[in-house]
């Protein structure tokens, strides 16, 4: 894995760019993380380092086959392992769904969504999904993530009785192929001051299932729960697929909802909840019992519509009570 990106790294890149030193560097991000800012006379630039040379051209084909949508940051340079895109002015997509109202989540996550349809189009369409390495359908993968609740559950010392992973697995087995962002959580969006909606950090695109971007999307701590938004999206990927993937949806939603609780509490560990502004200001995951409320609520009603789940409702409703405890 490569080391995070330091001074000596992006005087050295943009030298090799620019020919100059950055007039000022920043980490929106904050320090210590793979992308940094430069500003130079020129503009801002996204500086980042990926964790191989692989991963680096990946993204780069990513970003060249996808430009067209305007829904990509431009690729400016790239070498090795290195990435130098445009820098994009807006709010990150999470915090943009956390000061709107009920109305304006609502539109941000059906455009945001929407976004990510365009791209596999586009994807499809430029042959980036015939080059792009398959990602979450590797055999075996289906049985890891049905049994996440176990893993919670051992966790936690929360009881779980009733619950057939197996039974989930076959559900969620990889189909309906297709290119997919992977990451489309919503702090690796930017909401544009025309209201658009770009997705950066494409270094573990590839080709999924299509519903996996709408489950990192909709499941994840910092998107507030929308039935509006989830049903248009439904219904929109039914209309491209041909195919009803509600229930894929929802059980992959379910488990990704698990391994959101599982990151929260195990960052957490015997510390204080986290600053909710300062994790969202530095694009970290949600430390807080606000989230693990948010996430078990959802994801409860999520289960609570299938029998192969039913066993998760209150195994949810025992996880936040351990969390409120802590």
């Amino acid at each position: 894995m490569a080391e995070k990106l330091t001074a000596e790294d992006i005087e050295a890149i943009c030298r090799q760019v620019w020919q100059r030193s950055p007039d000022a560097v920043s980490f929106p991000g904050g320090e210590g993380r793979k992308t940094a800012l430069v500003h130079l006379e020129e503009g801002s630039f996204a500086v980042s380092k990926r964790s191989s040379m692989g991963r680096a051209q990946l993204e780069r084909e990513a970003l060249l086959r996808l430009s067209d949508t305007g829904a990509v940051p431009d690729l400016l340079y790239g070498k090795g392992d290195v990435v130098v895109q445009q820098a994009i002015d807006g709010q990150r997509l999470s915090e943009a769904l956390e000061l709107a109202d009920r109305t304006g989540r609502d539109r941000m996550l059906i455009e945001a969504a929407q976004s990510l349809f365009r791209l596999r189009r586009q994807a499809r369409d430029t042959g980036l999904e015939d080059m792009a390495p398959d990602i979450g359908i590797r055999s075996g993968w289906a049985e890891d993530m049905a049994n996440v609740p176990l893993r919670l559950a051992e966790m936690t010392n929360v009881a779980l009785e009733g619950y057939d992973p197996q039974a989930v697995a076959e559900i969620i087995r990889p189909r309906y192929r297709g290119f997919v962002k992977w990451d489309a959580r919503p702090g690796n969006a930017l909401v544009t001051d025309k209201g658009g909606v770009v997705w950066f950090d494409w270094e573990h695109c590839g080709v999924g299932s299509v519903e996996d971007d709408l489950v990192w999307l909709l499941a994840d701590e910092w998107c507030p729960i929308s039935a509006v938004a989830e049903e248009t999206l439904l219904q929109d990927l039914e209309r491209e697929t041909g195919s009803d993937l509600a229930q894929r949806f929802h059980y992959k939603a379910v488990m990704h909802s698990v391994i959101r609780l599982s990151l929260i509490l195990d960052r957490k560990g015997d510390g204080p909840w986290w600053s909710v502004q300062e994790a969202l200001q530095n694009d970290r995951i949600g430390v807080s019992l606000a989230h693990v409320t948010r996430v078990a609520k959802r994801a409860s009603v999520w289960a609570g519509n299938y029998d192969d789940l039913a066993a998760l409702v209150p195994f949810l409703r025992g996880v936040h009570a351990f969390a409120s405890q802590l």
